[in-house]
């Protein structure tokens, strides 16, 4: 008979309850479910599902129609990505020559772990070609190539380029299609160029990233996946151990445990309380806040706070490193008022206080209904610092206009556009971020309300703090 009311741990400490660990299944469990999730809805969205494993899809427009629905995307990047299996073999991957801009490939694993990065700050400018394997491939690795160890056999890869302006777009996009995946079997044939051809997927994606509504499938579907992915650390392995008392990571044993009234109750209170405290952790503005910018929420890979991974993964999806990208989040104006389009703003960089970010940086604005939302995020308009049009002040310094309607001619090429008659939030992004910026010393200015017929007001400090470049 299952006692409903307690269980051993596997660590023989205390005594935890069903509700407990169900709880704590669902934050260990909820980055590989919610990424699975998201790897079925965009296979779906292609044109052969199930022949699209293992192949590059490459987009040719900015903003990217389909990413931008559920994680963040820097408009002015050209995507691209691929759901990879190594289960039966390691895959070649081609990679150009990218000049003179931000470009990267990420590796992330079952578990949101982001395990390798490709990057102008990793690799450089030039050409390479890698053998992705899985997790303990111990043959020879062919001459000339480099090894990127996976940690799990089902990966997701996503690639970005950045794109000046329209007029270089087909060329990026010639550049980016030159990622290719092959088998290595077939590469040892001679074959370096994936024959497989299908079309970028047109339709929107609306994922909804509360998986508690999944129920008891939510287990159902962390099983799969552990069966197929074993965890990655032994931290982990420990961890699912725990799981064991409530049948995870076996089929049968969580189908007969589950099978019982009392225990399937108490798991789906686990399930419910395990979100409320993902939404918890997002909600306790944990992020470091500056001159009212909030730091984007980071976590280092194979983190062992599954709570903190949890929250990333359901507001981001998988963590990047800061020393790629960094961005920061403005919802006040220097007064500390919320931002709202039926006003005027501008945000003034001095001559020799640009945002922190050795190769660019960008700003966007977006809704703030839609900050919280589990289906997109909704770019309103954009601008980065390789623009043409943007024009400086006569002693160096930029001035940005946020507002609803055209400001006058001189102040277009800088010039934001709000949506209309709605609340908004500013996101600053820092491509390759100096060190002022990763040890979050670097102050943004803050973005003044214009009042009629008022001059402007700077009420927040400016000062840069210990700028290290």
């Amino acid at each position: 008979m299952i006692s409903v009311l307690i269980f051993i741990a596997a660590t023989g400490k205390r005594r935890e309850s069903i509700q407990e660990l169900g709880r704590d299944a669902y934050i260990w469990g909820y980055p590989a479910v919610s990424l699975a999730h998201v790897r079925e809805s965009m296979l779906e969205k292609t044109q052969e599902p199930k022949n699209s494993i293992n192949h590059f899809f490459h987009s040719f427009k900015t903003p990217d129609p389909l990413l931008g629905n559920f994680i963040t995307v820097a408009p002015e990047n050209l995507y691209g990505w691929a759901w990879i299996d190594l289960s039966k073999e390691p895959l070649v991957l081609t990679h150009p020559q990218i000049k003179d801009r931000f470009y990267s490939i990420q590796f992330i694993d079952a578990y949101s772990n982001l395990f390798s990065i490709i990057s102008n700050r990793t690799h450089g400018e030039k050409a390479g070609t890698f053998l992705i394997t899985p997790p303990g491939w111990q043959a020879p690795v062919p001459e000339k190539m480099i090894q990127i160890r996976a940690s799990t056999p089902e990966i997701l890869v996503l690639a970005q380029t950045f794109v000046k302006d329209s007029k270089e777009l087909a060329n990026i996009a010639k550049l980016e299609k030159q990622h290719q995946l092959i088998s290595l079997s077939r590469w040892n044939d001679g074959i370096e160029t994936d024959s497989f051809k299908s079309d970028y997927p047109a339709a929107r994606l609306k994922i909804n990233k509360n998986l508690a509504l999944r129920g008891l499938d939510f287990y159902q579907k962390l099983i799969q996946i552990i069966e197929k992915n074993p965890p990655p650390t032994k931290v982990e392995i420990k961890e699912v151990e725990r799981f064991n008392a409530i049948g995870i990571p076996h089929k049968k044993d969580f189908d007969k445990f589950s099978f019982n009234t009392e225990a399937k109750t108490m798991l789906e209170r686990g399930i419910f309380e395990g979100e409320r405290e993902i939404q918890g952790r997002l909600a306790s503005g944990l992020n470091p806040k500056i001159n009212g910018w909030s730091y984007e929420l980071k976590s280092s890979p194979f983190t062992e706070d599954y709570l903190l991974r949890a929250a990333i993964s359901q507001l981001y999806l998988f963590s990047p490193p800061a020393e790629e990208s960094m961005q920061m989040s403005l919802d006040s104006d220097s007064e500390g008022r919320q931002l709202n389009s039926l006003y005027r703003y501008i945000l003034h960089f001095e001559k020799n206080d640009f945002p922190a970010a050795r190769k660019m940086w960008s700003v966007q604005v977006l809704e703030t209904k839609k900050i919280k939302s589990n289906n997109s995020f909704r770019i309103i308009s954009a601008i980065n610092d390789k623009s043409d049009k943007l024009r400086y002040n006569e002693d160096g310094s930029m001035d940005l206009y946020f507002q609803s309607e055209k400001p006058k001619p001189a102040q277009r090429s800088n010039w934001l556009p709000l949506p209309r008659d709605a609340n908004f939030y500013v996101i600053l992004t820092l491509f390759n971020p100096h060190n002022s910026a990763l040890n979050h010393k670097y102050i943004a200015p803050s973005l003044i309300r214009q009042e009629e017929n008022t001059p402007p007001k700077q009420r927040f400090t400016r000062t840069m703090m210990a700028v290290s470049r």
